[in-house]
């Protein structure tokens, strides 16, 4: 799910999803950009930020936090620290870097001036340590002696490493606070355990039982809770916030029959399209709303026209918090849904309902994390457990389906700003299946869609988050895993497994620039996409998509443009009202190649105002919506407002810093 000026392009996605973020973003299978880095919008025109329109009294921290923190010693709020809280967690935890390169790396690319004591209050704040602490050592201690009463063996990771016994005896010796192991005792809060450990029960209570009864059991997770809505931040910011409580430890119930009851921006211009275009390779039918008839035609009625704007705010990156009752909304998801869903992945009514089930449990996740009430945490936390646990039927009994359905989860998501969503989903996810592995000994674990599966999850954990890291995929295991993907399944059968795996290739080639080869996949493979998926079908419609950002990428800009008009006017418009994302997402990438050609063309000056006279008006109808049903902050508003402020300014219609009210006002009526 283009950006903003910043370089943009569309991106592909696994089975066809595109994103809208810098090369370097975000996952493959992200229709839209999965939000583009905070980082380079925050701090990027605080003035912009001082001309947005009116914004409530609590989001005044960002314009504070923007000029406090270029200074040393000024206070920073919460709010601004919680923007960061997830990119920190990565460099200082994940890839183990020091206190200094951190704050080094916030001075010199996000202007971010804390001072070291600042930097190390605000670890504490989130009891972020590379080391254990004393009580970090008694829940874990804890933890394992009630394994071993409980006469189950049990792992307990810090950090995502795991720690035994011998790790706490290591701790006590060298401990100056405790010096036995009734003492380290004394130190346990066990109404509040450490974020970063996680327990796992390598042979959960009851698992014979639920194998022999065809079930897959699932791990403890974790996973992000009280992500704020995006409006409450700067308007240049496009990540979810994630609050100081927003890793919390789950512990899997048992799970009855039901089960589960209730996934380019490019390189500025170098990829062919300009920074604020990001054309992503779009999720066709995977977006709330979206409402399909069973055969593919037409738009069927809602109900509740009102409805709409409501829960496309929900599912978005900005949510209207809403006072319904969590039980409520889990009926409108349904509603939302609809049959199409179910029968757009799978080859029989089983492996449809399953690929359904996965999917509403995911978007239930990210209505209920935007919302504050502790109510909806529990309601989230339950959706991702259930998710984890219908994927792993899925990987179980049609593993055929795996590639589409993780990227038709990250589209749906994504279209709406999801980031982290989709990203502790997926995690969630592989953590299991490696379980599941492990402690199955009826799996094959040589069988090449396990590994093309799991190949795939580490795909989606390896695309940067960072504009100012670049991207870098080995080809060569991308293009090894299509061939294991191919020998998986009898020829013949099933072939969108090695032609969903194909696409996530192709995507990674246009990444690394690439573009002939994955150009020459793309146009090659067409025909068959078309015959194995269907002509209007999600992972067609992404297909093509992805095939015009790559025309585009080796300068054919016409016929990018042509590519795309006709997808979008042949099998986009014709399923989509302009009351779905679908829609307007198809009007703002025509646009974008739309633009593309008219600047390349050798046409007269008037010729070229006229052309883009017309791409202005539909940028700012594309805006007006989205600002309406999405939120004027949400990263998608934001990507076509920095579009549209290129183009007004490239037509003289506005000055060199136009203000948001006057791009969105601006009447271009008979101009």
């Amino acid at each position: 799910m283009a950006h903003t000026a910043l370089s943009v392009e569309a991106r592909p996605l696994a089975d066809g999803l595109i994103s809208y973020q810098e090369p370097h973003h975000l996952p493959v299978g992200t229709y839209f950009a999965l939000s583009p880095p905070v980082e380079t919008r925050i701090w990027e025109d605080v003035r912009l930020q001082q001309q947005c329109l009116p914004a409530p009294a609590h989001r005044q921290f960002v314009r504070q936090a923007a000029y406090s923190g270029g200074h040393k010693g000024r206070g920073i709020g919460q709010e601004t620290w919680n923007i960061w809280k997830h990119d920190v967690y990565d460099r200082y935890i994940i890839r183990d870097q020091t206190l200094k390169q951190i704050m080094d790396h916030y001075k010199r690319q996000k202007e971010f001036h804390g001072t070291q004591k600042q930097w190390k209050d605000q670890l504490g704040k989130w009891q972020f340590r590379k080391r254990l602490n004393s009580e970090d050592a008694a829940y874990i201690c804890h933890q394992l002696r009630r394994g071993e009463s409980d006469g189950r063996p049990r792992q307990v990771l810090f950090n995502g490493q795991p720690k035994t016994m011998d790790d706490i005896y290591a701790y006590i010796r060298k401990s100056t606070k405790v010096k036995s192991e009734a003492e380290l005792m004394e130190c346990l809060n066990i109404d509040q355990p450490p974020p970063h450990i996680v327990c796992e029960d390598l042979v959960p209570s009851g698992a014979e039982d639920l194998r022999s009864a065809g079930a897959t059991t699932i791990s403890p997770v974790v996973i992000p809770v009280h992500v704020s809505p995006l409006h409450s931040g700067d308007q240049e910011s496009s990540k979810p916030r994630i609050s100081e409580e927003s890793f919390t430890h789950i512990t899997a119930p048992d799970l009855d029959d039901f089960r589960a009851p209730s996934s380019g921006t490019s390189r500025s211009e170098e990829n062919g399209i300009a920074s604020e275009e990001v054309i992503s390779d779009s999720d066709s039918e995977f977006h709330v709303p979206q409402i399909y008839s069973e055969c593919g035609d037409g738009v069927l009625e809602m109900s509740s026209q009102e409805s709409i704007p409501r829960m496309a705010a929900l599912i978005s990156n900005s949510p209207i918090q809403t006072d319904a009752d969590p039980a409520s909304i889990e009926v409108e998801i349904d509603e939302w849904l609809g049959k199409s869903t179910r029968d757009t992945i799978g080859d029989d009514e089983a492996s449809r309902q399953r690929a359904f089930k996965f999917l509403r449990h995911c978007c239930a996740v990210a209505i209920h994390t935007g919302q504050t009430s502790k109510i909806f945490t529990e309601y989230a936390q339950r959706a991702s457990i259930q998710a984890v646990a219908v994927f792993g039927d899925i990987f179980r009994l049609h593993p055929w389906d795996g590639v589409s359905v993780l990227n038709h989860m990250v589209a749906l998501l994504s279209i709406y700003g999801h980031e982290f969503v989709p990203a502790d989903i997926l995690r969630n996810i592989r953590n299991d299946l490696h379980n599941t592995i492990r402690n199955r000994s009826s799996l094959d674990q040589q069988a090449p869609y396990v590994s093309v599966i799991l190949s795939t999850l580490d795909f989606f954990s390896q695309i940067p988050y960072s504009k100012q890291i670049e991207p870098s995929y080995r080809l060569t295991d991308l293009a090894e895993m299509v061939d294991s993907a191919k020998k998986a399944f009898t020829p013949g059968t099933h072939d969108q497994f090695w032609l969903s795996t194909t696409y996530l290739h192709a995507w990674a080639l246009l990444e690394m620039r690439e573009n002939n080869e994955a150009y020459k996949i793309l146009r090659d493979l067409r025909p068959e996409v078309e015959e194995v998926f269907g002509r209007s079908k999600f992972q067609t419609i992404n297909w093509i998509a992805t095939l015009a950002r790559a025309e585009s990428a080796i300068g054919k800009k016409t016929a990018a443009m042509n590519t795309y008009r006709d997808l979008f006017e042949a099998r986009i418009s014709p399923q989509f009202s302009d009351m779905h994302a679908q829609y307007w997402d198809g009007q703002y990438r025509l646009a974008c190649y739309t633009r593309k050609h008219v600047d390349a063309a050798r046409w007269s000056e008037e010729q070229k105002r006229v052309a883009r006279m017309d791409i202005a008006d539909r940028l700012q109808a594309t805006l007006r919506w989205r600002a309406e049903h999405l939120g004027p902050h949400n990263p998608v508003s934001l990507q076509n407002e920095r579009a549209l402020r290129n183009v007004l300014k490239k037509l003289g219609l506005v000055g060199e810093d136009p203000t948001y009210t006057e791009i969105v006002k601006k009447n271009l009526t008979g101009l």
